[in-house]
């Protein structure tokens, strides 16, 4: 078998694939995830992990295992090494081209939280929650924020089932009381901007295969420098779609979601808001109706207004 140099082996690595993916380290990448996963034991091994942290360990372990033996396979073992360092250095230069476009453009980072500024220990956002991410490959404890100010996490106090609990993409499900009695202008929440400097160690959220997402991260404790108020006004004028189900109803609501997009999730509740009595099917083909009621955007037809503004009248909600 041929034997490739290291030097050989990164050019190959470091030039874009043909088909525009990437380059050729992290097309490679996405095939050895999907060699690792095609095996129905290691999809078993993923789905018993107890935690997060232990699925973001396990499916490093298990693609290294894959190419390990890809390269072994080509008679160059010590390329494996080589090939992760490089598709880190990858990362790190991506995250570095992405962070200094959003420099030059001051960009501003959100993030949400039902405390204020003046209940914020020393005023600023500090990173104190351990987030491990399977897309990303990495174990992180730090601040998470978003380049959009309706893209951020709940604002939910802990053990406080009677605060609100919102979440980006424009779709919140809830399933207890928490939205009951709320005013439209009730303060619910908070979206704290901190506006991206060199030094403050924001980087973007950015895969080994090269894929990037909305989320920004530091490990560093960043300043608050402009702040808004969460409302239930504010939420549906930045299109965020609120509907509320009964507890019993989650398991078959998962499965009807389990494949849709947020866009498509949306149309199918407010077809559930609409049709009250019309049916559905769980995992077992069992018929089930569905009841949900909402907190609609603005922006919806006149009978679905009409309806909710009717069921609010009998006290079904609100």
């Amino acid at each position: 078998m041929e034997q490739f140099s290291e030097e050989t082996a990164l050019r190959v690595f470091r030039k874009e694939s043909s088909n525009g993916e990437g380059t050729n380290a992290q097309v490679l990448y996405q095939t050895f995830v999907k060699g690792a996963f095609q095996n129905p034991d290691n999809e078993k091994k993923l789905f018993l992990a107890q935690t997060d942290r232990e699925r973001v360990t396990l499916k490093m372990g298990l693609v290294h295992e894959q190419a390990a033996r890809y390269f072994e396979a080509i008679g160059n073992p010590e390329l494996c090494d080589v090939f992760f360092r490089e598709l880190e250095n990858q990362r790190c230069a991506k995250q570095e081209q992405i962070k200094n476009e959003a420099l030059a453009k001051g960009m501003v980072l959100w993030h949400a939280t039902p405390l204020s500024k003046e209940e914020l220990d020393g005023g600023v956002l500090k990173g104190v929650t351990e987030r491990p991410d399977l897309v990303w490959e990495k174990l992180f404890t730090g601040v998470c924020a978003f380049p959009k100010s309706n893209g951020a996490y709940a604002i939910k106090k802990a053990k406080d089932e009677q605060d609100f609990a919102c979440k980006g993409d424009n779709l919140v499900r809830i399933t207890d009381n928490r939205l009951d009695g709320k005013k439209d202008d009730e303060v619910l929440g908070y979206i704290h901007g901190h506006k991206l400097t060199q030094d403050d160690g924001f980087m973007p959220t950015v895969s080994l295969d090269g894929s990037v997402s909305d989320e920004w991260t530091t490990e560093k404790d960043v300043s608050i420098d402009m702040t808004k108020n969460v409302t239930l006004k504010s939420l549906r004028e930045n299109g965020v779609h609120i509907f509320r189900f009964d507890k019993k109803d989650n398991a078959l609501i998962r499965h009807l979601t389990a494949d849709k997009s947020f866009d498509e999730q949306i149309k199918l509740f407010e077809d559930m808001a609409a049709n009250p009595n019309k049916t559905y099917f769980d995992k077992d083909g069992n018929a089930q109706k569905i009841s949900v009621t909402g907190y609609y955007n603005q922006k919806k037809s006149d009978s679905i207004n009409m309806m909710l503004a009717a069921q609010q009248k009998e006290g079904r909600w609100g």
